[in-house]
């Protein structure tokens, strides 16, 4: 069975569909993956002492507890964008 366009399929993809269609035991069929990607922006509670980190360190801190992370007065809000996170088209690979 051939794989429709909108399936954005690689070479390979329709190799191994066809490989696929012969040996379904032995040979997996392709599989959807995403292609192209958009930032996606996150808004973090940081302490005031990390928010001269970079985005990557940042991202360590922004996760846990919601307790851990509630505003005071020792803390700011901050706006971080991380590229490549947003799947906005898959294709089949």
């Amino acid at each position: 069975m051939p794989l429709a366009q909108h399936m954005n399929a690689s070479n390979h993809a329709v190799i191994q569909n066809l490989y696929h269609s012969i040996l379904p035991d032995k040979i997996p069929p392709p599989c959807c993956v995403p292609i192209e990607f958009e930032h996606e922006n996150l808004l973090m509670v940081v302490k005031k002492s990390q928010t001269s980190t970079e985005g990557g360190d940042l991202l360590k801190h922004a996760f846990g507890r919601p307790q851990d992370h509630a505003a005071d007065e020792g803390s700011d809000v901050k706006l971080e964008t991380f590229q490549g996170m947003k799947a906005t088209r898959c294709g089949c690979r």
